[in-house]
């Protein structure tokens, strides 16, 4: 990663690539506290390089948009169903057990 102008220039020839995923070149710009927070990620051993702090953090928003599209759909689900005139009685419990089941399939 290249820095000039205060922007993080980033590409990523990585020839400890074992999956071949492919890279592409990609200039972003940052606010100099997310430069120094990657920097320090960086200093601190975490990261071998700018690149793979900047990219897990890419992929964890990713996979935070994944979640929140899946209680999109599992809300529009239910309203679906309530429309269609589709209800039951609620029991806490229920509901509880059902919930922690699906945040252990989840993880």
């Amino acid at each position: 990663m290249r820095k000039s102008d205060g922007k993080l220039r980033a590409w990523h020839v990585d020839r400890r690539n074992p999956t071949n995923v492919k890279h592409t070149k990609m200039a972003i710009s940052i606010p100099e506290e997310l430069k120094a927070f990657v920097s320090r990620c960086v200093a601190s051993g975490r990261f071998r390089t700018e690149d793979e702090a900047v990219q897990e953090g890419l992929k964890l928003l990713r996979d935070r948009e994944d979640k929140l599209e899946d209680l999109r759909r599992d809300l529009q689900l239910g309203i679906d169903q309530l429309d269609a005139g589709q209800k039951s009685r609620l029991n806490v419990d229920d509901i509880k057990q059902h919930g922690q089941q699906i945040l252990t399939e989840r993880q």
